[in-house]
């Protein structure tokens, strides 16, 4: 089961109720206070709307993204006891995947709870085995009935899913919403029988995911984004370190650890911490960001060793360097002379490289030293070394 959560009034939170007040994103509202609501402000709504309702008795503030993330980590990490798995939309918004647990619902109530009681706003939730029937399904939940373990969504039924309106599909993008009505495709029961050529007419590549969306199936997958995958390595000095070749020795160790978990994991980097703590648990943090994203060593030993040549405030006991906020690498394989682990191994190796030979010609494949570089490459290869560039 996927749970939808929002909290509403999380924006509106650190504002006096009884004024009525208006929290807006460019030219949509995104909260509003209780006495905004109640003259008819709409959250979600346009901006202009709100002050042509509140006109000069209103106020209106815009939304401060980063506080606003800053205090939904409180309840980002309350979500972390229940799953691994999450989805953060926004500051007020989250996606959690519960398929996992044998009881979903009520770990998805604990769960409710536990958001309810990490700070302001209050819960909607929905239940259901897609992430945009979960959010169709989803309802504000009164915190006494929270208590008591009452929460809507869940299992929606085949009958009741056909009734459910195409728009409801947020998964579609609105062209392909409209293209459906303005064929007379307008619930999700008819989407669902369509012929597939008729629905690839429609809707084009995507057809087949659509009509398994329109069944009920998620045949998607959540990608997690919280909390955000980060790699960090530390290296202790025992005292404060003054020897300038210990202090490049411990640059270039943590460098080629994390060059490693990089390399095996597939991620790239392109933002780098450094932190230096002294004997009195003092810290001093050096950031960098990258024009491009690296997974080498070489660009974290050269970061680090340019911190250390312009000199620290002081002989640090703890070298912290941090690579976070890492994003996917492409996969490539980067052997395949070398992939001698077997012999199983070794002749797949050797028929692929036949095969390729055998459609390409020969020469097609050539070993690293063979491929001839040219002197401006040669040299600008030599710059990148000798000053830290990629």
């Amino acid at each position: 089961m996927i749970v939808s959560l929002f909290r509403p009034g999380f924006y509106a939170a650190e504002h006096d109720p009884a004024v009525p007040t208006v929290i807006f994103d460019g030219d949509t509202v995104r909260d509003a206070t209780p006495a905004a609501l109640q003259r008819g402000v709409q959250v979600g709504g346009g901006l202009a709307d709100a002050k042509a309702i509140l006109r000069e008795d209103g106020q209106y503030v815009a939304v401060d993204m980063a506080q606003a993330r800053r205090r939904a980590a409180t309840w980002w990490r309350a979500l972390l006891a229940y799953s691994d798995l999450i989805v953060v939309r926004s500051p007020a918004e989250a996606l959690v995947d519960l398929r996992a647990h044998p009881d979903p619902r009520e770990v998805a109530g604990e769960m409710a709870r536990a958001v309810r009681r990490s700070g302001p706003g209050g819960v909607a939730m929905g239940l259901a085995r897609a992430a945009w029937m979960a959010d169709a399904v989803r309802v504000e939940v009164p915190p006494d009935a929270l208590d008591l373990g009452v929460y809507g969504g869940g299992e929606v039924e085949a009958s009741e899913l056909a009734r459910w309106p195409v728009d409801w599909l947020t998964e579609l993008t609105t062209e392909e919403r409209d293209r459906l009505k303005l064929l007379g495709y307008r619930r999700l029961g008819v989407v669902a029988q369509l012929p597939l050529p008729a629905l690839t007419r429609a809707v084009g590549k995507r057809a087949w995911w659509v009509q398994q969306l329109a069944q009920g199936a998620d045949p998607g997958a959540l990608k997690p984004n919280y909390p955000p995958e980060a790699y960090t390595e530390r290296w202790d000095f025992g005292a404060g370190c003054e020897d300038r070749m210990a202090l490049e020795l411990a640059g270039d160790e943590m460098a080629h650890r994390l060059a490693l978990r990089l390399a095996r994991h597939d991620r790239m980097a392109s933002t780098l911490w450094l932190t230096m703590t002294n004997e009195e648990g003092q810290t001093v943090t050096y950031r960098r960001q990258l024009a491009k994203p690296v997974a080498q060593a070489h660009p974290l030993r050269v970061f680090y060793r340019q911190v250390v040549d312009r000199g620290l405030p002081w002989p640090p006991v703890r070298a912290t360097l941090s690579l976070p906020r890492l994003q996917g690498a492409k996969r490539v394989q980067r052997q395949l002379d070398q992939m001698v682990g077997s012999s199983e191994r070794q002749d797949a190796a050797e028929t692929a490289r036949a095969r390729v030979v055998a459609a390409m010609g020969v020469g097609t494949i050539k070993r690293a030293c063979e491929i001839e570089i040219s002197r401006r490459e040669r040299w600008l290869r030599q710059w990148s070394d000798a000053i830290g560039w990629s």
